[in-house]
């Protein structure tokens, strides 16, 4: 659990790990703690983060041994493991039952050339794609919302989401479109695929187009990826540089992108992926 940072922030972990100092590790004194009894605890202890800021952190010692959260319990009055258990088993086998039913009317990959077999030829982004630069100037102008809108930054991990925040009408960028991000130590170079509408740093410029969808978006971001290793610090991903810069994609046989393979190859690819999951999950 993080008591300072992300305060609340609260994992299981079942495997050896190490942390930061900022993190403490709780274990029940009492009961084996597995799975699913983890899962109920740590959302409990979640929720009461909001109880704490950076001006009154969750210190280890008094504050943290002091407090309290709302368990079920027996009749005799302790903490009923039993039925936590039970309760986060339900809920899991009620999302793996609608995974199941999902997975059951995705359509099985279809026959298409491979891709060394398709032609391929370069494309500037600025050719493919309208651009348009991020709005916001940062969280700090933002208020924090967990039910609200999602938050880009210049980060290639959760899909560029840093964070949710409350909807603001003028900074709100359409969904559909490629994220591509210009800056930022580590991730500069990335591009990720929204279908959702979002808020944006002016540290990713947006393109549209009105052939993406969320499979062809997946096939491009894939292949735009590769250049990331032309930017660093020193060599920022500006628009200009943006615009010029070359992908190269499958084309059909006038030379024109092949939107429609991009999309087949990219449903193949989940459709297989949806089922070697289904097949985990049930071999469990």
């Amino acid at each position: 659990m993080a008591y300072d940072g992300s305060i609340g922030s609260t994992f299981y972990q079942n495997t050896p790990w190490f942390a930061s100092e900022k993190i403490v590790s709780l274990k029940l004194k009492h009961h084996a703690l597995d799975r699913h009894i983890a899962m109920f605890l740590c959302r409990l202890i979640h929720n009461q983060k909001n109880k704490y800021s950076y001006g009154y952190k969750w210190s280890v010692g008094l504050r943290m041994n002091r407090g309290k959260i709302l368990l079920p319990v027996t009749d005799g009055g302790a903490p009923d493991f039993e039925y936590m258990a039970a309760y986060v088993r339900n809920i899991e086998e009620h999302i793996l039952q609608r995974y199941r039913e999902f997975i059951s009317i995705v359509p099985p990959p279809k026959k298409i050339q491979s891709l060394n077999e398709k032609l391929w030829r370069e494309f500037f982004i600025g050719e493919l794609f309208r651009l348009e630069a991020g709005k916001s100037k940062g969280l700090t102008h933002l208020a924090a919302d967990e039910r609200g809108i999602s938050y880009l930054g210049a980060t290639n991990r959760n899909n560029a989401v840093l964070s949710f925040v409350r909807p603001v009408e003028d900074l709100i960028q359409r969904g559909n479109c490629i994220a591509f991000i210009r800056n930022g130590e580590g991730s500069i170079g990335y591009s990720v695929y929204k279908r959702e509408d979002f808020i944006v740093t002016s540290d990713i410029t947006c393109g549209y187009a009105d052939f993406l969808n969320e499979f062809v978006g997946l096939f491009i971001t894939t292949i735009a990826d590769k250049v990331r290793g032309k930017y660093n610090f020193n060599y920022k991903r500006s628009d200009s540089r943006l615009k010029r810069e070359k992908i190269q994609l499958p084309v059909t046989d006038d030379g024109a992108p092949d939107f429609a393979y991009m999309a087949a190859y990219a449903k193949n690819l989940v459709a297989e992926q949806y089922r070697r999951y289904l097949a985990y999950i049930d071999g469990e």
